[in-house]
């Protein structure tokens, strides 16, 4: 993931991902302040099975979370990464 241009936010990390709801990364506003772009590449590495996912977002931190309009991480097939 990165913020901005090239500065890195968090290095690469494996997730394990189990068959129910899981957060593979969240920001707070402290940490994308000034941020002009936050890019999350996603890459599937299990070679049998397709990674499902969504992104949820609020615009402030008092205000519910609600499912983006984002599809990018909707459907990311075995071996193949995805960038938004």
């Amino acid at each position: 993931m990165s913020v901005s241009q090239t500065s890195p936010l968090v290095a690469p990390v494996t997730v394990a991902v189990a068959p129910t709801e899981t957060t593979l990364c969240s920001f707070t506003r402290d940490t994308l302040k000034g941020a002009k772009r936050v890019t999350v590449q996603v890459y599937n590495a299990d070679a049998t099975q397709t990674f499902v996912g969504l992104v949820y977002r609020r615009k402030a931190g008092m205000s519910a979370w609600a499912l983006s309009t984002i599809p990018d991480f909707s459907s990311v097939i075995a071996l193949s990464s995805v960038m938004a």
